[in-house]
């Protein structure tokens, strides 16, 4: 007899605690349903946040995947058989997993948020440093500009004074060849013939090699030519400097000259420019 009420006794514990176990199963199942539906509106509220934030471009591969991947697990476990007995002694519940599996989920967008910020902002000081870079080569872009346009105008400003004195050495070279009167340039350093003009050959007798290899002591006589070699070496720095000599033709004859000098650099040597006026042939 007693033995068959303690049999009924642990009957009646049991079903008890079955009864217990599945009240709170049915509690724990709002609050996981009541979880479950938190997340999972979490999920895509996150990812239009980082479509928003980074472009479809950036995460719209990981928000399809993310949403393929939900309505998955959505579909595995709508297709899996409801337990006889309560998920507490059988195992996790559905929305157990599928509280797992949303939160991955916002683990995987929290950490591709942290990814593309983190590049969204070594971009932006990528793109501060280029401006920055590309203000520097402006500013000295626009200095070069600015020194080639001054070297410009002065290289213009050479140009004209080079044909300027081009201009002026041609004519005054044409006034020298062709002036009436003899005119030569000696080399103050050996005495010899720079250049010498037509009047100057018409009234000698000498051509131009003739003339260019000849040295000014061979236009006076020898007893004169120390003197004119004396008087070469004295500076003549005005054109009022005026000496009278005896200088002697190609065919022997002497006539007397007045030669006006003046000292000049001729080409990179230093010369003096002499003026023959004939005073007449002399006896």
């Amino acid at each position: 007899m007693a033995k068959d009420r303690l049999d009924i006794s642990s009957r009646v514990w049991s079903k008890s605690g079955v009864l217990a176990l599945v009240m709170f199963d049915m509690s724990g199942f709002a609050a996981l349903n009541l979880l479950a539906g938190v997340i999972e509106l979490s999920v895509p509220s996150y990812g239009l946040r980082l479509v928003r934030r980074f472009g479809t471009r950036q995460v719209g591969w990981f928000i399809v995947a993310a949403f393929l991947s939900l309505a998955l697990l959505h579909l595995v476990l709508s297709t899996r058989p409801a337990p006889a007995v309560p998920a507490a002694v059988v195992g996790l519940r559905p929305e157990i997993i599928y509280i797992l599996g949303c939160a991955l989920l916002l683990i995987g967008m929290a950490h591709l948020e942290t990814v593309y910020s983190q590049r969204a902002i070594a971009d932006v000081k990528q793109r501060s440093e280029l401006s920055r870079t590309l203000v520097e080569l402006k500013s000295q872009l626009q200095a070069v500009t600015q020194a080639n346009g001054e070297l410009q105008r002065e290289a213009s400003g050479y140009v004209a004074r080079i044909r300027t004195l081009t201009e002026l050495e041609l004519r005054y070279r044409s006034l020298f060849e062709h002036n009436p009167l003899p005119m030569w340039v000696v080399d103050l350093r050996s005495g010899g013939f720079l250049a010498v003009n037509e009047a100057a050959f018409r009234q000698y007798g000498f051509n131009k090699d003739e003339f260019n290899a000849l040295r000014i002591s061979d236009l006076v006589p020898v007893s004169a030519a120390t003197a004119t070699l004396r008087d070469l070496a004295q500076p003549c720095t005005s054109a009022a400097s005026v000496r009278i000599w005896q200088h002697r033709r190609k065919d022997g004859s002497l006539i007397g000259a007045q030669i006006t000098a003046l000292d000049l650099v001729f080409g990179d040597r230093p010369g003096r420019l002499m003026v023959a006026e004939e005073l007449g042939v002399l006896r």
